[in-house]
């Protein structure tokens, strides 16, 4: 039943905010408070270590425990170890959801408005171009969703990962 499936989606997602939410723990706009307000660069760079540490600490460890259940969480919800995968997916997805904002909060703080659009519209493009390529081409279905979004995110963290502080002289 193909609504039935794409029914899935719709379970999962909402799912995944939630759990997004609670494991960010508001810090994004606690970053953006303080953050914003410094003056001194090294007070600044203690203020993002400790906000990513904190953020990074919870989100892995929350992470890898859904992970490890993702089965059981499956059978819960949807009576079916079928869904094991695309929820393993799905929250991994997460840790990248809960710890991205905080690279794309300084670039907005520090004026690289330019360079916050060419990430986030590249990442839109790659999810929808994966999307396409994974639902038409390789006819991989509903997983197809969520591995084109863990992908996307997945690049994103990665490209700011060589300097965390990317914003501060570029």
């Amino acid at each position: 039943c193909v609504g039935c499936v794409w029914g899935v989606v719709g379970l999962i997602e909402p799912m995944v905010q939630i759990i997004f939410t609670l494991l960010s723990l508001g810090l994004n706009s606690a970053f953006m408070r303080w953050y914003a307000i410094e003056n001194n660069a090294e007070t600044k760079g203690i203020i993002f270590f400790n906000i990513n540490f904190v953020l990074f600490l919870n989100a892995a460890l929350w992470v890898f425990s859904l992970v490890i259940f993702a089965e059981k969480i499956a059978l819960f919800l949807f009576s079916s170890h079928d869904f094991e995968l695309i929820l393993q997916v799905a929250f991994i997805n997460i840790f990248f959801l809960v710890v991205n904002p905080i690279i794309f909060s300084t670039l907005r703080i520090e004026h690289k408005a330019i360079r916050f659009s060419i990430v986030r519209i590249s990442q839109f493009a790659l999810n929808l171009l994966l999307n396409i390529y994974f639902i038409v081409y390789l006819e991989w279905g509903l997983i197809s969703i969520f591995l084109s979004q863990l992908i996307s995110q997945a690049l994103a963290f990665i490209y700011f990962t060589p300097n965390p502080k990317h914003t501060q002289h570029t």
